[in-house]
């Protein structure tokens, strides 16, 4: 219906037609929430002009053409670009004060919290999971998460705030779009763990789509013991902050790359720096500078970085720096830099920055 006419008045007028018993368009509402969510199609405020997106494209010609991969690629990574706050005024701001300034990308963490403890109970989601709106919130409730799996904490020290029926169906919708419609996540109900009254939902991700997550998320961290963190929670990027509904659409809109379900992810190089191995990047190669503390790269390299993570960089030969935030364009990673120890350019780190 969307598809039919860019005129949304007209769209909901059809749509009430059809739909006799939905007078003020509730379903409608509903599932243009949900594609502009997804990136697919937006209404900017007041404009009554539906605008169909890059990705929204994307995903119908996967559609129309079978094919199934490339469809759950292109709806996997529209929604890892998802900020919880959701988009700038004049949309009115959902939930608390918490909630309005965070800066968390809500499917991707659900992916990166998975990752690392390979399933989710729903339990967990909902009562610890649900109430983290920072990237070390989020690493705290894994911690938490940790110990109720070891029995060394129960449920009820982490009561659920403003526990009802709409918080309930909030965390479903967000696990049913994050899963997309339980083709990328998928759960059972065949174990019990934290109750006794009957079985309860397991959340895993769905092993066809594994690689996919793996290359969505930026796969392992290199080996050798060279990063901060392993944890893909560790590693995830934040949101950029939008000054305005074209510039959020636009963010979330953009056409997602292909080319990369098949790519393979190169590690980054390394060298040995005091006994250490650190991540050493190539401008033009690894990353393109957006000024001297800031750069610019793909997913599947700066995905594997953490934040504290100590790096060298080819535009500055004299200082290493820390990575002081992530932020996700996008189909990019930013990191924001600071100026760290000074290095000796040897032999090692030259041959690296010559090998491009």
């Amino acid at each position: 219906m969307f598809l039919e006419s860019e005129d949304y008045a007209e769209v909901k007028a059809k749509w009430i037609t059809l739909n006799p018993n939905d007078s003020k368009a509730h379903g409608l509402e509903s599932r243009k929430t949900a594609f502009e969510e997804f990136g697919m199609l937006y209404v900017i405020s007041r404009s009554g002009r539906i605008v169909i997106t890059p990705v929204g494209r994307q995903m119908i010609e996967a559609y129309q053409n079978a094919d199934h991969t490339q469809f759950v690629w292109v709806g996997m990574n529209a929604l890892l670009r998802y900020p919880l706050v959701g988009p700038p005024p004049p949309r009115r701001p959902k939930g608390e004060s918490e909630q309005r300034a965070s800066k968390l990308l809500p499917y991707a963490v659900l992916l990166a919290v998975i990752k690392d403890l390979g399933y989710l109970w729903r339990e967990e989601f909902d009562h610890i999971l649900s109430q983290a709106f920072t990237v070390t919130s989020v690493a705290e409730a894994i911690k938490s998460i940790r110990k109720l799996r070891a029995r060394e904490e129960t449920l009820e020290n982490f009561p659920i705030e403003d526990e009802n029926s709409s918080h309930y169906n909030m965390m479903t919708q967000l696990i049913v779009h994050g899963s997309m419609n339980y083709d990328l996540i998928v759960s059972s109900n065949d174990e019990v763990f934290y109750s006794n009254k009957g079985r309860e939902l397991k959340y895993f991700i769905n092993p066809k789509w594994m690689h996919l997550v793996d290359k969505a998320l930026g796969e392992n961290a290199i080996p050798n013991e060279c990063f901060v963190s392993k944890s893909f929670v560790s590693r995830m990027p934040t949101s950029l902050t939008f000054n305005s509904e074209q510039e959020y659409f636009d963010y979330l809109g953009a056409t997602v790359g292909a080319e990369t379900i098949s790519a393979i992810s190169n590690p980054l190089p390394t060298a040995n720096m005091d006994g250490s191995r650190i991540p050493v990047l190539r401008e033009g190669t690894d990353y393109h500078l957006v000024n001297q503390l800031t750069i610019r790269g793909s997913v599947e390299h700066f995905c594997q970085i953490p934040i504290d993570q100590r790096i060298i960089a080819s535009h500055n030969t004299e200082r290493t720096f820390i990575v002081v935030d992530k932020l996700r364009d996008s189909n990019d990673i930013v990191l924001k830099l600071r100026l760290a120890k000074y290095y000796n350019l040897n032999p090692a780190i030259k041959n690296i920055f010559n090998n491009e």
